[in-house]
């Protein structure tokens, strides 16, 4: 009775009349942001403060308390959420600031789509619960370009129109605000509450309940309401499971491995043998980390924006299609591997398609067969549910960044997600805990050690990410870390329904500091994770056994334990596994077994062939001229040779760049730090011979006379002179530079004019010598800077295109400055790498190139 009054009080204050509308609290609605010093969140959603946590972690027990005693709380709160999770009235937003440190609350979950207008009146109300210090909220708004809403560029902020002290213990509230003056028709804008300490305040900390937002309603805000109401408004006060009990999403439940595989990367596409590798790289996952359950076939970024096609084009335009898509995803299937395609919500500046984004991606997965979706940037499923549900019932849907409680249930839930820091490998995942079958996969991208997030992950019987190629910079698991994960991949595999179970004891007692156990158990089985914060130091833990006429092993490697008396005492080293059964006699315990053992006999050590990576120091040698040269050499600008000093400066990206030739190491880059945005900045010293080089780019009309002349076909003819539009240029393009050619097609034409691309250092030499007569950045230009580290080829193109800019995300290639532009003209002294795969995708509207001619 109380769950269905609750409800129908949300619903009803939430669509009260067509004079307001009123946004209920929820995780749905309210968007939460803010860290300390520590790294850890200033602000959290949470449902009780009777013991330490925060929105995705409760921490281990303290010392000074019995296990038994923390146990039983955690556990009850486990049942309460559970029961009241999407009731207003027994959640709040806790804040923790020290002093200089600001929390942020944010509306533009659902408001952004409201469209207010200057000068109208909005209502803030709730109930403040001050708990030491003191703190003031400032009332802010945040301004987006209309068509932007879904970026994450804020274009404008309006601060402190408004503020409230908040000095005694328990404040109600109710701010009645008059939106300021701003561009409408250029602007959206949102609300914002900044929170802060006080002046003379080394901290504050309070709570915040039953916050919500009023605004003018009108037939157009009415509409939007209703459509964004499924996603903030639930049947019950309770957990809704629905999705977790599909049959068809049964396969979630096993998935604790994910791997990341690069569009570009040589393992997943041969450019030299044009085919894509899909059997060899299943082979490669099984031996190096004992099979994946699932993959994220990554294809847009840092790629995407050299021209306009978006997200969806990648997919099209990779060899084959959609057709070779299916079948990639049909040899997946085979390996016993699910397929996740990835959403980038940020894709706002490029085509945009005839369909909604959602439309779109559930044709993907129809015409794919993929099993889920990972969301990009997102901590959240947005409405993509019902658009996937016409045509596959088993779709997974994970985001990049944790989500929140009420984001992890219901019909437009995540069901899994990646769990990237502040997790250390301390803790229980807190939404594990109030949903035992929702995976998350542990993740530190950057670090070459993985013990901590296997640690993590192994302590709290959830997922790993494997993530090597971080878009296009290597880092590669080592053989120790990859021989553990094979072990723990056999055992979660085994023992899946287990560890997806409701009888996860964390953190058992009696051990050192630095041991820490989490058992799972059924009436015949029960088994015992077991970490040790001091890695690669045997230690000694104690389990505590119910049953000591049972069987118990040591599933780490594979062999018998002997209990004394109701204890084990177990000797490991960094990651241990103890299973106790009733009986022993099943087949595929005992293969499971003989796998722990052949694994362990395993020697870890010496040179890692996996391992090993190529130079990018240097690029490949350009090719040699052999034909007579075509071009006057009036109409080319003369270099002299000689050696010359270069620096050459361009924003960080994540795919970074090259290392410099007396870098220490290959992944080693220089940075600075300018105004806010991050810079890597390359010294090179380069000797030159004479050269005479193009003073423009290659034309169309030129490009034409080449192949009337040659008879000239790519090997990969898609995409190539898109523009034209058919087989001869348009008379409009003669005199403009061609577009839509590939390196090689470039290199074809520069073979046959008796000349050569030029290198970056020859490319930079003459535009800084002719500053007038060498025209660029009509387009990015290729050149003879192609490198390959073993796994992603790629170049630096130099130059820029002036006519091509983007606008809503830093994102987009080529990267932009905090408060500047994407795209458009580019610095002399500047490149951008671009990743190759194969020619119908690496042809772009924006890219052309120039010839050059070296001397003797």
């Amino acid at each position: 009775m109380k769950k269905s009054f609750i409800f129908f009080l949300i619903v009803l204050m939430a669509c009260s009349s067509h004079k307001t509308i009123t946004f209920p609290f929820s995780q749905m609605v309210i968007g939460i942001s803010g860290t300390n010093d520590n790294n850890l969140p200033a602000i959290n959603w949470k449902y009780t403060d009777a013991f330490e946590h925060n929105s995705w972690i409760i921490a281990p027990p303290p010392d000074t308390e019995d296990w038994n005693n923390w146990y039983r709380k955690i556990k009850e709160y486990q049942q309460w959420v559970r029961n009241h999770l999407n009731d207003p009235q027994a959640m709040f937003i806790d804040v923790t600031l020290q002093k200089n440190k600001q929390a942020l609350i944010h509306f533009d979950r659902a408001m952004y789509a409201m469209n207010l207008q200057p000068h109208e009146k909005i209502i803030l109300q709730g109930e403040l619960f001050l708990l030491s210090g003191k703190a003031i909220l400032y009332f802010n708004y945040d301004l987006k370009y209309k068509g932007e809403e879904n970026s994450y560029m804020v274009r404008q902020q309006i601060e402190k129109t408004d503020s409230l002290v908040v000095e005694q213990n328990l404040l109600p509230f109710k701010k009645e605000l008059d939106i300021p003056s701003f561009s409408s028709d250029t602007f959206t804008l949102v609300p914002i509450i900044r929170i802060a300490t006080k002046e003379g305040n080394d901290h504050c900390r309070l709570h915040i309940r039953n916050l919500t937002l009023t605004i003018p309603a009108n037939d157009n805000r009415m509409k939007k309401y209703n459509e964004l109401a499924a996603l903030f408004t639930f049947s019950s006060t309770s957990i809704d499971r629905q999705l977790y009990e599909r049959p068809e999403m049964q396969w979630i439940k096993k998935n604790f491995v994910m791997g990341f595989v690069f569009l570009w990367d040589k393992d997943f596409w041969d450019p030299e043998e044009g085919t894509y590798r899909m059997q060899p790289l299943c082979d490669k996952i099984k031996e190096e980390f004992g099979g994946f359950q699932s993959v994220i076939l990554w294809h847009t970024y840092p790629n995407l924006g050299i021209d306009q096609k978006n997200q969806f084009d990648y997919f099209l335009s990779m060899p084959g299609g959609i057709n070779a898509l299916r079948d990639i995803v049909s040899c997946f299937h085979k390996n016993g591997v699910r397929v996740f395609l990835t959403y980038n919500p940020w894709d706002l500046d490029t085509r945009r398609s005839d369909t909604t984004d959602e439309q779109y991606f559930a044709w993907l997965i129809k015409e794919s067969d993929a099993d889920g979706l990972f969301m990009d940037t997102w901590d959240r499923a947005g409405s993509f549910q019902k658009e996937i549900d016409r045509y596959k019932k088993g779709v997974c849907i994970v985001p990049e960044c944790a989500p929140l409680f009420q984001q992890i249930q219901g019909y437009y839930a995540v069901t899994a997600a990646w769990a990237q820091g502040p997790f250390f490998n301390q803790g229980i995942s807190h939404l594990k805990w109030l949903i035992p079958d929702f995976i998350q996969f542990r993740i530190e991208r950057g670090e070459p050690d993985r013990r901590k997030q296997l640690s993590y992950a192994w302590m709290n019987g959830q997922g790993i990410m494997v993530w090597e190629n971080l878009f296009g910079i290597m880092n590669l698991w080592n053989a120790r870390d990859r021989q553990t994960l094979r072990k723990m991949n056999t055992i979660w595999q085994y023992y899946a329904s287990l560890y997806t179970s409701d009888s996860w004891k964390p953190y058992l007692p009696g051990n050192k500091k630095n041991i820490h156990v989490s058992s799972w158990e059924d009436q015949s089985c029960r088994i015992w994770n077991i970490i040790n914060d001091v890695f690669d130091k045997p230690d000694t833990a104690l389990i505590s056994i119910d049953h000591p006429e049972w069987h118990y092993y040591d599933l780490w490697t594979g062999n018998r334990i002997f209990p004394a008396g109701n204890k084990i005492i177990y000797c490991f080293n960094t990651i241990g596994c103890v299973a106790g059964v009733e009986s022993d006699t099943a087949q595929t315990f005992h293969r499971l077994l003989k796998k722990q053992q052949e694994e362990t006999r395993k020697i870890i050590g010496g040179p890692d062939r996996y391992s090993h990576l190529v130079s990018m120091k240097k690029p490949a040698s350009p090719p040699a001229v052999a034909l007579p040269m075509r071009y006057s050499t009036d109409s080319l600008l003369k270099i002299q040779g000689g050696t010359y000093r270069y620096q050459v400066k361009h924003l960080w990206r994540e795919g970074q760049c090259y290392p410099d030739e007396d870098a220490t190491d290959e992944l080693h880059n220089n940075t600075v730090m300018e105004e806010g945005d991050l810079y890597i900045i390359h010294h090179h010293s380069e000797t030159l011979r004479d050269y005479l080089i193009m003073p423009r780019a290659v034309t169309n009309g030129e490009y034409e006379m080449f192949l009337k002349e040659t008879g000239y076909r790519p090997r990969f003819p898609e995409n190539f002179l898109k523009h034209w539009h058919g087989k001869t240029c348009p008379d409009s393009l003669k005199n403009k530079p061609v577009v839509y050619v590939s390196l090689e097609d470039a290199r074809a034409y520069a073979q046959w004019a008796g000349m050569r691309l030029p290198t970056e250092w020859e490319w930079q030499t003459a535009a800084e010598k002719y500053p007038v007569k060498f025209i660029y950045n009509e387009v990015y230009e290729w050149n003879e800077s192609e490198r390959c580290d073993g796994y992603n080829r790629f170049v630096t193109l130099r130059g820029g295109c002036r006519h091509w800019q983007l606008n809503t995300s830093r994102w987009y290639f080529p990267n932009g400055t905090k408060n500047g532009p994407i795209g458009g003209k580019q610095p002399i002294a500047s490149h951008v790498k671009y990743f190759l795969m194969y020619p119908g995708i690496d042809r772009a509207a924006t890219i052309g190139f120039r010839c050059c001619k070296p001397l003797k």
